[in-house]
């Protein structure tokens, strides 16, 4: 039996982080400084939050966490798929200015722990190979390259011609994760 994963502790983030129902009466404010992250991180043909305010279909089949700073502005968000077995996160995006303040760890934590309350038993993502601050992150909190999928875990130009990707992938069945201990008030 694999050794239990203890994913690295962290301060926690100066601000808040939780799941954003599509129901909540602020969804379409909120959505709208989602946007704004959205293109500050990303080049235009990459932005795909938007689509949500369009789509009622595509609001109930995405999950999505927000980040907000200390003054109430809204910093990050990520993006996931929820499915019975595996969850795949398809987006995380921390505005520039906040990066490595532990936004994007405790909204990964906190899309781990919805997708073991709903009985996913992993956990996916992809990340660009040569965002290696990212892949670092993601390892420190267990996720591991995930060899089955693309070659040797790599999707080769998903992102654009010579833009690879990194399949990566984090057991949560059972007690294999554990969330992490967050310090601080």
């Amino acid at each position: 039996m694999p050794k239990k994963k203890r994913a690295v502790e962290w301060p926690k983030p100066k601000g808040r982080v939780k799941v954003l129902e599509p129901t909540d009466s602020r969804f379409p404010e909120t959505l709208a400084s989602l946007v704004a992250v959205d293109e500050r991180c990303y080049e235009p043909k990459h932005r795909n939050v938007a689509a949500l305010a369009q789509s009622a279909a595509l609001r109930r089949s995405t999950g999505l966490v927000a980040a907000w700073d200390q003054e109430g502005t809204c910093v990050g968000f990520l993006t996931y798929t929820p499915g019975s077995m595996a969850v795949e996160v398809t987006k995380v995006a921390v505005d520039p200015n906040v990066r490595r303040g532990g936004f994007g760890r405790y909204m990964l934590w906190t899309a781990v722990n919805a997708a073991k309350a709903g009985g996913a038993s992993e956990v996916r993502l992809r990340v660009e190979c040569t965002n290696a601050g990212a892949v670092k992150m993601y390892e420190q909190q267990g996720f591991i390259v995930d060899v089955g999928r693309g070659v040797d875990g790599v999707s080769f130009d998903l992102y654009g011609p010579t833009r690879h990707a990194t399949n990566m992938v984090l057991n949560v069945e059972g007690d294999n994760w554990v969330l992490p201990r967050v310090l601080g008030p």
